[in-house]
C-alpha cells in the first residue's frame, strides 16, 4: 500500500515539473532574445535621431497614411455630389426652356398655317373675281359694238352676276342707253349687283394684299407655298 501511494505522488509531480520547465524556457527566451532585441532597437532609434534621421516622423507617417486618404476621399465625394446636383438643376432648367420654346413654336406654326389657309382662300376668291372681270370686259366690248336695244336683250338673258360685271366694265356713255332699254326692275337689279361686285373685289384685293404682307413677315415658308401668280 505504501508503494502505491508513493507511485501516485510521483505521477502527480511529473506534470508540475513539466509546466515549470516550460515556464523557465519562456522566461529564458524573453530574457535572452526579446529584451536584448528591444534594447538594441531603442539604441538604434536613438542613434538615428541623434544623427538627424527623423525616424519617429517616418513611423508616424507610415501609420497615418490610411487616415489622410479617407479625409481626402470624403472631400472629393462632397465636391462631386455638389457638382452633380448643380448639373441636374441646369439640365432641368434647359428641359423647361426647350418645352416652352416647343410650345411657342407649335403655336406660331398653327397661326401661320391658319393665315396661309386664309390667304389661299382669299386668292381663290380673287381669282374667281378676276375671271369674272375678264369675262365682263370681253362681254362689254361686244355689247358696246351692238345697238343698245339688241345689247339690252343680250344683257337681259345673261346671268345677273355676269351682266353686272359687263355693265361695270362699260363707260357711262355706253352703259346708259343699254340700261334705259332694259326694264326698270332689271336695270336696277344689275346696277345693284355691279356695285356689290365692285365692293367685294376691292375688299378681297385689300385683304389678300394685307395677309400676303403679314405672312411675308411672319411666315415666309407659307407665302412661298401659296404665292402663285394670278392672271
Amino acid at each position: 500500500m505504501a508503494i502505491k501511494q508513493k507511485a501516485a505522488s510521483t505521477a502527480d509531480r511529473v506534470p508540475e515539473q513539466t509546466e515549470e520547465k516550460k515556464g523557465h524556457k519562456v522566461g529564458w527566451i524573453v530574457l535572452v532574445i526579446v529584451i536584448p532585441v528591444m534594447v538594441a532597437l531603442a539604441v538604434l532609434v536613438g542613434a538615428l535621431e541623434v544623427l538627424g534621421v527623423p525616424v519617429w516622423k517616418k513611423v508616424s507617417s507610415v501609420f497615418g497614411v490610411h487616415a489622410k486618404p479617407a479625409a481626402a476621399n470624403q472631400s472629393v465625394t462632397a465636391t462631386l455630389h455638389s457638382t452633380i446636383v448643380a448639373e441636374r438643376a441646369q439640365i432641368l432648367s434647359l428641359q423647361n426652356q426647350v418645352a416652352q420654346l416647343t410650345q411657342e413654336w407649335q403655336k406660331a406654326k398653327a397661326e401661320n398655317s391658319a393665315l396661309g389657309a386664309q390667304v389661299k382662300s382669299l386668292k381663290s376668291q380673287l381669282a374667281v373675281q378676276v375671271s369674272d372681270v375678264q369675262q365682263g370686259s370681253d362681254e362689254a366690248k361686244v355689247l358696246a359694238q351692238m345697238d343698245p336695244s339688241a345689247a339690252a336683250l343680250v344683257l337681259e338673258k345673261m346671268p345677273p352676276v355676269k351682266a353686272a360685271w359687263a355693265v361695270a366694265e362699260m363707260t357711262p356713255d355706253v352703259s346708259g342707253p343699254i340700261l334705259q332699254a332694259l326694264p326698270t326692275t332689271t336695270a336696277s337689279s344689275i346696277l345693284q349687283q355691279a356695285a356689290i361686285d365692285e365692293r367685294q373685289q376691292s375688299s378681297a384685293t385689300s385683304n389678300s394684299s394685307a395677309n400676303g404682307m403679314g405672312n411675308g413677315t411672319n411666315a415666309p415658308g407659307i407665302v412661298n407655298n401659296n404665292s402663285s401668280s394670278l392672271p
